[in-house]
């Protein structure tokens, strides 16, 4: 998932007093599992006012884990010391802000790094040791490619999450691991060859793709694979904002992509060949080229796209393909608007570690459930992932979001740097989107969030991001970075009251810029 969420459990490190330094050598200091630490009394961040997890313990760190393996010759440290402490790394002053935050960029040698980490506060003084071990990742071993002679026709079985959500387990990648397509429950395709957990699948037209194994189930020896006859659709119209239909019958299930190209949609059906007469209906603006063994279908829509489908349908006269879309919206102010808003992780999804003690999806429910209320106040129907700190299947989100017919989907998270990078080098807000329909919304959240928060840094727009939230097709579907966790201004910001504040205003000013500049 690209350098974003780091979602690693946040380990406790509970500090001893003095009185456990034996000698020259310091005790190892056993991690604690999150639910482990009995916390005594609450405690607030000075940065925040936010409870801490674990306001007793006067080391803390959030990240690395203890046993850490790292292919690079720097490690990120970062954590927190009680306020007013110093800190000492194997003997070297480190700078602890006066909310006892650190993060630090620690060189590493070749394999097993002993990190301590020592704090005094008056007659008292604690310690903690954690160790790193720097190694290149060992080589694994690919597995034997082995061809299927004959070649064996083979079904999608897995069941389709939606209409547009796009899951990782349907798509069919080429081989440098982009997704070319997502399968549907039922198409036919032929399998080559299997390596591992992967299948080798070859398409109609003769490229060769990678599917997930166990979501296909190899049809008897013999049976053929059907070219796909298809008929001129039917054609139900629909206003703007509306849901409108295509439906194409076909004779089989056949792979098909379905992508935006520069406000049009590009279906190519593979493995298909026109049926019967072509006559389209009046006032359908579709183009239609036959090739050997693929239909392309070129569409127009006449305004900006604001959510597209494509799936099987099954029928008392057989199946149909449906090619469904709607075009943005008339221009107007909240009232009346849909959306779905993420609250990224919860329950046992910590997200990011907070070296302020306060993980990832503890910053982004307040903001989001600030977010939801402006939103209200202004007429808008709101609906939320999740309201509380609870477990949310991922795909559960997205899903949601086109269950109900959402306008928009925008999914709230803090961001990270991953292992090697200098973590003074990358810092801000940023705006992830993965088709273009959705790159408006984008732009408006990022100007407003920018416009508001200029101390936080601009982080830009991440287009063809290839996540979870911004795969759906359903609705434009934005993800939101509102920092890095690894940056102490930003995580400062994150944490506190006003940055919170000012996050969601931003986000509700934008949205409402969004929806009020719709074409007309």
């Amino acid at each position: 998932m690209s350098a974003r969420a780091r979602a690693k459990l946040a380990r406790r490190l509970q500090a001893s007093a003095s009185s456990l330094l034996l000698g020259a050598g310091l005790l190892t200091l056993a991690v604690l599992p999150v639910a482990a630490a009995q916390v005594a009394g609450t405690a607030r961040s000075p940065a925040s006012g936010l409870t801490l997890d674990h306001p007793q313990a006067p080391i803390f760190v959030a990240y690395p884990d203890d046993g850490h393996r790292v292919a690079h010759p720097y490690v990120l440290l970062e954590g927190s010391v009680l306020p007013g402490t110093s800190l000492q790394l194997n003997g070297r002053p480190l700078t602890a802000g006066p909310d006892g935050l650190f993060i630090e960029w620690v060189p590493l040698q070749q394999g097993a790094n002993l990190l301590r980490l020592t704090s005094q506060r008056g007659g008292q003084s604690w310690a903690a040791t954690l160790r790193v071990f720097r190694q290149a990742a060992p080589a694994r071993a690919a597995a034997p490619l082995q061809p299927l002679n004959p070649p064996r026709t083979a079904e999608v079985v897995d069941p389709d999450q939606g209409y547009g959500v796009n899951p990782v387990r349907a798509a069919w990648e080429d081989d440098a691991g982009r997704p070319v397509l997502y399968a549907r429950a039922g198409i036919r395709a032929e399998v080559v060859a299997v390596r591992g957990d992967l299948s080798r699948v070859r398409l109609a037209d003769g490229r060769l793709l990678w599917a997930s194994r166990d979501t296909l189930r190899l049809l008897p020896p013999g049976t053929p694979l059907l070219l796909a006859a298809v008929a001129a659709p039917r054609w139900r119209a629909a206003g703007a904002g509306e849901w409108q239909e295509l439906e194409f019958p076909v004779s089989a299930r056949v792979p098909f992509q379905l992508a935006e190209q520069g406000g049009r949609l590009q279906l190519s059906i593979i493995g298909a060949r026109p049926g019967g007469s072509w006559t389209l209906p009046a006032g359908l603006d579709l183009n239609l080229q036959a090739q050997a063994s693929t239909l392309q279908l070129d569409l127009g829509v006449g305004r900006p796209l604001h959510g597209f489908q494509a799936f099987y349908r099954a029928g008392e006269l057989g199946d149909t393909l449906v090619l469904r879309y709607r075009t943005a919206p008339l221009p107007g102010p909240l009232a009346g608007r849909h959306i779905v808003l993420d609250a990224g992780h919860g329950g046992s999804e910590l997200g990011g570690a907070g070296s302020l003690r306060v993980p990832e999806k503890g910053l982004t429910l307040p903001i989001t459930l600030r977010i939801a209320e402006l939103l209200r106040a202004q007429g808008a129907q709101v609906t939320l992932t999740r309201a509380d700190d609870r477990t949310v299947p991922l795909y559960s989100r997205p899903l949601l979001a086109e269950q109900r017919g959402a306008e928009v989907l925008v999914s709230i998270h803090a961001n990270a740097i991953p292992d090697g990078k200098d973590p003074r080098s990358v810092r801000g807000i940023g705006s992830y989107f993965t088709h273009e329909q959705s790159r408006p919304l984008a732009a408006a959240l990022q100007a407003a969030l920018v416009a508001a928060l200029p101390q936080a840094g601009d982080d830009g727009l991440h287009p063809a991001a290839n996540l979870a939230l911004t795969r759906p097709t359903s609705q434009p579907s934005v993800l939101l970075e509102l920092g890095y966790l690894t940056d102490p201004q930003n995580l400062r910001l994150l944490m506190s009251p006003a940055g919170q504040e000012a996050c969601a205003q931003a986000v509700a000013a934008g949205l409402g810029r969004y929806f009020a500049l719709l074409p007309q």
